[in-house]
């Protein structure tokens, strides 16, 4: 095993004074500096989950809040697609799932900050971007042509007109003016004009960096990166590209590429704090590309972007969800646009699926939310110091004038990755730190704690991941991820080394637990709780979602004749369809809800009630993951369901980039299984 050094040299530079920004058009707490954003002059760190309101059932809006609020999110963002509001021009549509003033509201009473990406272009995975069939023929669209502002401002209108109340100061933190704009900064400048003259008022007017690259003190520019690019156009295995590097450059090259290409003008914004809107913790599968986001996947470029300086973490998608099934609103290749998507389903392979199952990478990133949350203020200070050995594993520390905490990443995607020696040498003004023979186990991403004081203890360094720290009789008690059997602590220049739970010292008990443990943990109402099940809380009551396994029985699966049906054309494949009855006893949801897993051997299915789509799936592993609640029909006690499966081909559209093998001319359909949800109270 060879040995990694990592050199660095702190030189930390004091942020204190307010930049000369016009970020907002508000007269409000928030602010900022070069480096990070404030409230009340002192510096915050956000983290904002994606979550699209018109993509999820209003009825179930709250519970999916309460979710994401859990998850140690102190923001939610979403996009506003004009084309799920006008559907016909000048008749506006803000009921049911539309009702963005309802879904504004939910948001403040759980305390939780919003941030509007209106548009008028969002893409978003959306049919013309989200332009309303009726712009088709307008010429000039995404520049300053008088016609398509007039139709822009005309939206905006309606569209403040329902946020009015919470455009406070407080509730809408910001407003994304466009996405991905590849033109003048001039064009986006008219844009904030006509904003607030259609009303939006807001501490923060932002703008994707990317492929702009203009730096421009009226927008606070955000970045991002993925996992994967499921719109690169070839079906081959990605090379990795930095997508989980840990480095200076604020955006990966691979962003928006499907629409963009790869030029990138470099421009220099380390004037600005460093603030991200599309930080993939997943990604949507196209007809050509399915990547399988695996835990690792949808937490790395997270780490990676907080380990690299970032304030302010925007998550794209943190909430899967669905299309309006009414008509096709996703983007596709008959839409002029390069992917084709399914028509309802928009899971993302998020954090949170489009049923509101808490996957893996939503326990590791909920434990670095309540880091963040925790230690917001002396965190956003930090710096980021990198140093000149760039090679595996992948290093920087973030720090202030007194200390900080050493991030390391030993994971890349599609890689086979070993265990590594690292040794690291700190060296600041007033301290030095030095570790040797750090080892940094495969696939391992964490940081560590450099000159933290815990209880009267200045400790020098501890090699586990903090999450959180309560306080009981006086007594701090901090939490801490372990990688490895072992902990090596050092005090006063003296180092241990640790493998016990429980660490005592003068008024602080150090807790160190392995990740299987700890990823249990949440942290509510100022109780640390551990559970196998998610756990949210609503109306000032805990609640867990368990599921049990139940009788595969009560859903029978049945082969069928051909079923005539609407949207053939979008499965995308000439192979054969084979259509399957699926039926349930109702009382199968006795206790709320239920999960059903379908074995699935094929290329694509779509799921119909009657004559409409309800749900689709690209095959990505082998399965097919719903709930049954949405599709029952309450007139009735039994529910009838029609499934077509399309097969995979050896050669056209129906030959796909997959990582799970996909046979091709296989349909095959069977119930691997079925769960009862039930929700129960938490007594504490």
């Amino acid at each position: 095993m060879t040995t990694a050094t990592k050199n660095v040299t702190v030189k930390y530079i004091p942020q204190d004074e307010k930049a000369d920004y016009a970020f907002g058009n508000i007269p409000c707490a928030y602010g900022a500096t070069q480096r990070y954003v404030t409230y009340g002059g002192k510096p915050i760190m956000i983290a904002a989950g994606e979550f699209h309101f018109s993509r999820y059932d209003c009825g179930l809006w709250e519970t999916e809040i309460a979710k994401m609020k859990a998850q140690g999110l102190n923001c939610i963002s979403t996009y506003v697609f004009w084309n799920h509001h006008e559907k016909k021009a000048g008749k506006f549509d803000f009921s049911g799932n539309n009702d963005i003033n309802r879904f504004a509201g939910i948001c403040r009473k759980y305390g939780l900050k919003l941030i509007l990406r209106i548009g008028p272009w969002c893409h978003g995975e959306v049919k013309r971007g989200g332009f309303p069939d009726y712009t088709a023929l307008i010429p000039g669209k995404r520049r300053n042509t008088p016609l398509y502002l007039y139709f822009v401002k005309r939206f905006w209108t309606a569209l403040a007109e329902q946020v009015k109340e919470f455009c406070d100061g407080e509730t809408v933190l910001g407003i994304q003016l466009e996405n991905e704009y590849n033109g003048r900064i001039s064009h986006i400048v008219r844009l904030r004009k006509i904003a607030e003259e259609a009303g939006f008022m807001t501490p923060f007017f932002t703008v994707t960096a990317w492929p702009t690259d203009t730096p421009d003190g009226r927008f606070l520019p955000m970045f991002g990166g993925y996992p994967e690019a499921p719109w690169a156009q070839h079906k081959r295995p990605l090379e990795p590209e930095g997508r989980f590097a840990i480095t200076e450059g604020r955006s990966e090259v691979a962003i928006g590429e499907d629409l963009l290409g790869k030029k990138r003008s470099g421009a220099d914004f380390s004037a600005f704090p460093y603030a991200t809107c599309e930080v993939g913790v997943g990604n949507q599968v196209t007809q050509h590309r399915r990547p399988v986001i695996s835990e690792n996947d949808g937490y790395g470029v997270a780490f990676a972007k907080l380990a690299s300086g970032a304030v302010w973490l925007g998550y794209y998608m943190y909430h899967g969800g669905r299309n309006p099934s009414d008509r096709p609103m996703q983007e596709s290749r008959r839409t002029f646009y390069p992917n084709d998507y399914p028509i309802v389903d928009y899971d993302f392979q998020a954090p949170l699926s489009k049923d509101g199952d808490v996957r893996q990478h939503a326990d590791k990133l909920r434990l670095m939310h309540y880091f963040i949350a925790q230690n917001e203020e002396s965190f956003a200070r930090t710096q980021a110091f990198f140093c000149k050995n760039g090679n595996m594993p992948y290093f920087s520390y973030r720090a202030d004038e007194r200390g900080g905490y050493v991030f390391l990443s030993n994971y890349e995607r599609g890689e086979q990755m070993r265990d590594e020696n690292v040794d690291i040498n700190l060296s600041a003004d007033d301290y030095a730190v030095k570790i040797e023979g750090l080892v940094v186990p495969a696939d391992a991403m964490w940081f560590f704690p450099i000159r933290q004081r815990y209880g009267k203890v200045m400790f020098d360094y501890i090699t586990a991941q903090p999450i959180l720290k309560t306080e009981d009789d006086g007594k701090e008690t901090v939490f801490f991820v372990k990688y490895g059997d072992e902990v090596r602590i050092s005090a006063g220049g003296k180092e241990i080394t640790f493998s016990s739970e429980t660490y005592e010292a003068e008024g602080v008990k150090l807790r160190f637990m392995p990740y299987e443990k700890a990823r249990k943990l949440y942290f509510i109402r100022g109780k640390v709780l551990f559970s196998e099940f998610p756990l949210y809380e609503k109306d000032g009551m805990i609640f867990a979602e368990e599921k049990e396994k139940a009788d595969k029985g009560l859903v029978l699966l049945k082969k069928t004749g051909r079923v005539c049906l609407p949207f053939n054309a979008y499965m995308f494949t000439s192979g054969r369809r084979e259509y399957y009855k699926l039926s349930f006893d109702n009382s199968v949801l006795s206790d709320g809800d239920a999960e059903l897993t379908l074995g699935f051997k094929g290329l694509n299915l779509q799921i119909f009630k009657g004559k409409q789509i309800v749900d689709d799936c690209f095959n990505t592993d082998g399965r097919c993951v719903f709930r049954l609640a949405q599709m029952a029909d309450n007139a009735e006690r039994e529910t009838e369901l029609t499934v077509r499966v399309a097969a995979a081909t050896k050669r056209g559209r129906g030959r796909v980039y997959n990582e799970t093998k996909i046979s091709p001319d296989m349909t095959e359909l069977s119930v691997l299984g079925i769960k009862k949800i039930r929700v129960r109270e938490i007594e504490l």
